[in-house]
């Protein structure tokens, strides 16, 4: 018996663009610019697609008519629109994330291998797809090197954000489900970028590192996760004194780290948290918490999962170009993630993609976090 899943594994970009009618190609290219958790807004089992994108939701079932043949629908349009593209773009192009496709062949055995030989071997199968692979590169601000990029499949249609600030892996960040869950730091789309932009810009401009223009709450990926604060230079002396202790450090005393940023906006001074940053915070708090009920210590941070396939991912360490939460103005309410070229309200950016414009404001307390006792 043929299943969803079935059907979804052989879709291909001709068959995808046929079933939403004549304009399939630009509603798959339009809903490609969606910003989409796999994790959180996605939902595939053997007979039902779900996509959750927050304004609408779009379901893929068989036919019940014609069970060979795929159903698809919005909740809000009644014709074919960009959120039934955004479902096609996204199932074309994370087929293997979905598990809708099998892994490349293993050159090796992957229990004959070291772990820095399957580090190794990870990293050149995003190579390889880099270089096979055709995909258009978007950048924010063509006069810098480093700065926030879109890149698009030609292929799928499937846009994500690409902040590069840096030629080392876990330096840069793109919004991808494989940088969200590999252990790598890279991608095959920070991969395509770093190519394209060292080609472009002189020899000089390649040297010099990224600077830091804000003081931000950033995650860093490896084998553990790490939380980090990068702070600009030219802060004032007393600012600068509250941020010493987290400078340049694996930040561990979560509560320690947001009195510190209260006191820093308290003195007028703006921080940025990014999105994996934040949900990493209220993660460690609620172990805290749930440890402080049980009595005991509470576990220590999460690690990640050693990269064993060729298509593993999650997200890396940014100083800058995270995807986009919005506190505030905005009827979806806080934490909400827009995708490339969705303006709205909050957007204190005043860009359509690309940088975070989730700014902590004033001294009166961090949004999304609970109250925690100032030090006297």
């Amino acid at each position: 018996m043929i299943t969803l899943k079935d059907k979804l594994s052989h879709l291909s970009y001709t068959q995808a663009c046929k079933m939403i009618g004549v304009q399939g190609k630009q509603l798959i290219m339009a809903g490609g610019k969606y910003d989409i958790d796999l994790f959180e807004q996605v939902t595939l089992t053997n007979d039902r697609f779900h996509l959750n994108l927050v304004e609408a939701a779009v379901e893929i079932v068989l036919d019940p008519l014609k069970p060979r043949r795929l159903s698809i629908g919005c909740s809000v349009c009644s014709v074919a629109c960009e959120h039934q593209g955004a479902a096609l773009s996204l199932i074309l192009e994370e087929k293997l994330s979905l598990g809708l496709s099998a892994p490349p062949p293993e050159r090796i055995p992957m229990e004959s291998l070291s772990e820095e030989a399957l580090v190794n071997q990870a990293v050149a199968d995003r190579k390889e797809r880099a270089q096979k692979e055709k995909m258009r590169l978007k950048s924010m601000n063509s006069r810098e090197l480093w700065t926030d990029y879109i890149i698009t499949s030609y292929g799928t249609g499937k846009s994500y954000r690409i902040a590069l600030r840096g030629w080392e892996p876990g330096e840069s960040y793109c919004s991808c489900p494989d940088f969200r869950k590999n252990t790598l730091g890279t991608c095959k789309h920070i991969i395509y970028a770093l190519d394209k932009v060292g080609k472009k810009f002189k020899k000089v401009v390649r040297e010099t590192p990224a600077g830091i223009k804000e003081i931000c709450v950033y995650l860093r990926y490896g084998r553990r996760l790490q939380l980090g604060l990068l702070v600009p230079a030219g802060l004032s002396p007393e600012i600068a004194a509250h941020l010493a202790p987290f400078k340049g450090k694996s930040i561990q005393n979560i509560k320690d780290l947001i009195r510190c940023i209260r006191r820093v906006e308290g003195l007028g001074a703006e921080v940025t948290i990014y999105p994996d940053a934040e949900e990493f915070i209220n993660h460690k708090l609620f172990q805290e918490r749930m440890a402080a009920n049980r009595g005991r210590d509470p576990p220590g941070p999460p690690k990640s999962p050693v990269a064993q396939d060729p298509a593993g991912g999650r997200i890396a360490s940014l100083p800058a170009g995270r995807g986009c939460v919005c506190r505030r103005g905005r009827p979806g309410g806080p934490g909400r993630r827009h995708g490339a070229g969705q303006n709205h309200p909050g957007n204190r950016c005043g860009r359509t993609a690309g940088p975070p414009c989730s700014r902590l404001q004033g001294a009166g307390g961090l949004p999304g976090f609970p109250e925690i006792p100032m030090a006297p």
